[in-house]
C-alpha cells in the first residue's frame, strides 16, 4: 500500500472509529458513556493530529 493509500485508509478508520464513539455515547449511560466518550474525543484528536502531522511524515514540509 503507497503512503496516500495508507494516508486515505487511516483517515477513514479513525473517522469511523470517531462517529460510532459518538453514536454510542449518545444511546448509553454510565461507564459506557465514559468510555465512548473518551473513544469520540480521542478520536477527533487523532484525526487532527493526523491530518496536521502529514506533511512532515510526507517530506512536503517547507
Amino acid at each position: 500500500m503507497r503512503g496516500n493509500d495508507f494516508d486515505h485508509a487511516m483517515d477513514l478508520i479513525l473517522l469511523a472509529a470517531t462517529v460510532v464513539g459518538g453514536l454510542f455515547m449518545w444511546r448509553t449511560d454510565g461507564w459506557m458513556m465514559a468510555a465512548t466518550s473518551i473513544m469520540f474525543t480521542a478520536g477527533w484528536v487523532l484525526l487532527g493530529a493526523h491530518l496536521i502531522c502529514r506533511p512532515w511524515r510526507s517530506g512536503d514540509a517547507e
